[in-house]
């Protein structure tokens, strides 16, 4: 159910950050002992001032979205906290209007 919920709220935030028409990928690997997850959009990127706040509790960056859409900024602090809990990482590759790339790391089971 947790990556369930990072999965949908990760696509949720490309498909709002990203033109009409533009593709969403979904890529899964494994690293070891990892399972390696990306989510990679071609819509407007993130800024440096957005990279280190999206993840920070307190911080509730948002911008709005290519149709004007209103974020709370609280779906990736709780994907963030869902990815920790299952002992993973998340991190965000910006590329200012070119898209962004989601990117996290959950262990696998035995």
């Amino acid at each position: 159910t947790m990556l369930a919920s990072i999965i949908q709220n990760l696509i949720s935030n490309a498909i709002k950050f990203s033109y009409k028409n533009s593709d969403i990928k979904i890529k899964a690997s494994k690293n070891g002992k990892l399972a390696i997850i990306k989510i990679i959009d071609a819509g407007i990127g993130v800024n440096e001032e957005a990279v280190d706040n999206l993840f920070r509790l307190g911080s509730k960056y948002t911008s709005l979205g290519t149709e004007q859409e209103i974020g709370s900024g609280s779906g990736l602090i709780l994907s963030k906290e869902l990815v920790e809990k299952n002992n993973g990482k998340i991190w965000v590759e910006k590329n200012k209007d070119k898209g962004s790339t989601f990117t996290f790391t959950i262990p696998l089971s035995n």
